[in-house]
């Protein structure tokens, strides 16, 4: 059975900061007189202790600073120990506390409360001291991952008040996704030092169990029978799942595959019964073709013979007449005339049956055009349709061919059916004698961007030297010259620094431009005294500009002073360039949080903002780092960070007054900074608080 592990703890090197802000609740150690506190603090053999305070009781004000310079440490120990000074006899303890030093970094806020116990084996508290601690250098436990893969949320070692984490210890020592704590093992055995040596102890894990809640067992000082915690590797079951959800999408794409092939046999033998109808169409036409041509034989014959008929008819017509007017004279010409008068009859006859072939071989006619007609229909569907088999099998053959490699390689990453990858250029970037930059493999993090002398500054957001420390770097060896990936990439793209501060054409209400008057009387005001910001030269009323500047459109007869004129020439803000908002504290606006807030004393990516004119007088201010826009709350008016609409939410009125903006929200309300740096829109006053100060 082990009984101790490797330490974790890694030895510390740097500058230890510890301040002794008061005491609280000290017990009474003198019987007579008051007592005369003062605090001693232990860190690695080398004791330094505070003034001491005359004649006071129990709540003494230090606040004195000590410092510790820690080289190659291994699990520091500091120990605090308050006394009472007594002139004649021995000094007097107070209370005690000995604590390693990786608890009192465990804790986010610098400032903390720390108790104090009559001795170092009795558990009987004698007070409470206020401290600050601060350490700078490397050195201390593990740091939890920020996603971790067992799901351990938080893992706290030692007493309610003095704990440390210990969640990157157990991160790393989970085996076969279990914690293993065995019978008759301490926790200051097992994570190598002892969290406080005053106080009981406990190990508390906060871990996400299998339904996905959080559990929190206890695990106490002295381990009094094996306890095993069971994880869950979170990491495996999401790629097991993704893994899984690209089996169902590859199974739907040969369903998919399946379903179109099965369309395009169902119209493979819709084409062939049309093709077969159009053969049975052709053969039908061949036929009415020769029957039309015997017709037009027969109707060529009938006309013949017609024109014969009619030559004959009209000649005995003539020769009728003249039997008629010498009947009465001859009976035998009369009996002639009768009989040529039925073979005329007859003749008729045959004349009438000569007009119905007509009629008839005309309806034939009109028939076959109709057939025509039909046969170019069928051959324009036929072209549509031959056209439409084509198209699904070339997208049958590109679906099965995804299918196919769907199936023969197992995802590791998202299904990708096509590049979508956009044609940009290639320019060489050189540095400024002209030499080509090439990337370098060694970055120390000791450089700077010389990208940030250019318009626009550099675009990863450096300002100085160290603050690219991992950055892609791009390097001239001869000139000494820099550029970071984002840079070079920007360079080599061949795109151009945005517009920043136009200047604009300045208008009166009606849009004629303004122009500088010579002549400048006193019986003049400027107009800009109308407007919700008020002149900025403190314009009220007539006769108070006789020494300024003035602009003036005649025909409406509108005046601006000169320095309005010049707020509007110049622009409100730099619209597209990357600038920073400095509040009425002198800090700088902070993007990477939810809540915006002016807690920032540097200026880099992450203050860093831009402005975007959506519509005429309405901007848009996006964080650089996050891409999101600022918006304000409806109900509460807080200001956020939240998400990359362009809503009213999003959209503010942007007021000028000297070199300080007002950022005006759709409530009506303007945006102010407390004095703690939240940012809020709640009054519609423009004083200091409301002022913010705009930095390219």
């Amino acid at each position: 059975m082990p009984t101790a592990n490797l330490k974790p703890e890694k030895k510390y090197l740097g500058k230890l900061w510890i301040t002794v802000i008061r005491c609280a609740g000290l017990r009474k150690v003198q019987t007579i007189g008051e007592q005369d506190p003062y605090v001693e603090i232990e860190v690695n053999g080398k004791k330094q202790k505070t003034k001491t305070m005359h004649d006071v009781e129990f709540n003494p004000e230090f606040g004195e600073r000590f410092h510790w310079d820690l080289e190659n440490v291994e699990s520091p120990v500091v120990f605090f120990r308050v006394w009472n000074e007594n002139k004649m006899v021995l000094d007097d303890v107070i209370g005690d506390l000995k604590v390693p030093l990786a608890v009192l970094l465990a804790k986010e806020d610098m400032v903390q409360k720390i108790p104090l116990y009559r001795s170092m084996k009795r558990q009987i508290k004698s007070g409470s001291m206020m401290i600050k601690v601060e350490y700078f250098g490397d050195g201390g436990l593990p740091k939890a991952p920020k996603a971790s893969r067992y799901g351990i949320l938080s893992a706290r070692y030692g007493t309610f008040s003095l704990a440390a984490d210990v969640a990157g210890v157990l991160e790393e020592r989970v085996a076969n996704n279990k914690l293993t704590f065995h019978k008759g093992q301490t926790l200051r055995d097992y994570f190598g030092f002892d969290a406080c040596a005053n106080a009981e102890k406990r190990l508390i894990v906060c871990y996400l169990g299998e339904d996905g809640k959080p559990n929190r067992p206890v695990v106490y000082e002295d381990v009094r029978e094996d306890t095993v915690i069971e994880l869950i590797n979170w990491n495996e079951r999401k790629a097991e799942a993704e893994a899984a959800k690209f089996e169902e999408m590859a199974s739907l794409h040969e369903k998919e595959a399946e379903r179109i092939r099965e369309a395009h046999e169902k119209a493979l033998e819709k084409a062939a019964e049309e093709a077969k109808a159009r053969a049975v169409a052709n053969e039908e036409k061949k036929k009415m073709a020769s029957e039309l041509r015997a017709l037009q034989e027969a109707l060529a014959r009938t006309q013949a013979s017609l024109k014969q008929v009619e030559a004959k008819s009209a000649s005995l017509e003539s020769k009728l007449k003249t039997l008629n007017e010498a009947s009465n004279a001859n009976a035998e010409v009369k009996a002639k005339l009768r009989n040529e008068s039925h073979t005329v009859a007859g003749l008729k006859g045959y004349v009438s049956r000569l007009k119905r072939h007509k009629a008839r071989y005309e309806t034939l006619q009109k028939d076959n055009q109709k057939s025509e007609e039909n046969l170019n229909g069928l051959k324009k569907a036929y072209v549509s349709t031959f056209a439409t088999l084509r198209a699904t099998k070339d997208n049958v053959e590109k679906l099965a061919t995804e299918a196919m490699n769907l199936k023969r390689t197992r995802p590791t990453g998202a299904w990708s059916f096509g590049s979508t990858s956009t044609e940009k250029k290639n320019e060489k970037v050189t540095c400024k004698n002209g030499h080509l930059v090439r990337l370098y493999p060694r970055n120390g993090g000791g450089w700077a961007c010389d990208g940030r002398h250019n318009k626009g500054g550099c675009k990863s957001g450096c300002t100085g030297f160290y603050q690219l420390r991992g950055v892609t770097r791009y390097r001239c060896s001869a000139c000494d010259f820099d550029y970071c990936g984002k840079c070079h990439d920007f360079l080599a793209n061949g795109e151009k620094e945005p517009e920043s501060w136009k200047e604009r054409k300045v208008t009166c209400t009606k849009g004629h431009e303004l122009r500088p008057e010579r002549y400048n009387t006193n019986g003049w005001a400027c107009d800009g005294r109308k407007e919700e910001c008020g002149c900025l030269s403190g314009c009220t009323g007539f006769r108070q500009l006789s020494t300024v500047e003035r602009f003036r459109c005649r025909a409406c007869d509108f005046d601006l002073c000169g320095k309005c004129y010049n707020s509007k020439k110049a622009g409100i803000v730099p619209v597209g360039k990357t600038c920073y908002l400095k509040a009425h504290t002198g800090k700088y606006v902070y993007t990477a949080n939810r809540h915006a807030s002016a807690q920032s004393s540097t200026k880099g990516t992450k203050e860093a903002v831009r402005f975007k004119e959506i519509a005429p007088g309405r901007y848009v201010i996006t964080s650089v780092d996050s891409g999101k826009n600022l918006q304000v709350d409806k109900s509460q008016g807080l200001c956020r960070f939240e998400n990359q609409n362009e809503g009213a939410w999003e959209t503010f009125k942007i007021e000028k007054h000297g070199n300080l903006i007002f950022l005006m929200s759709h409530l009506k309300t303007v945006v102010q900074v407390k004095p703690n740096g939240t940012m809020y829109a709640e009054n519609t006053n423009r004083q200091a608080w409301e002022g913010l100060v705009v930095e390219v």
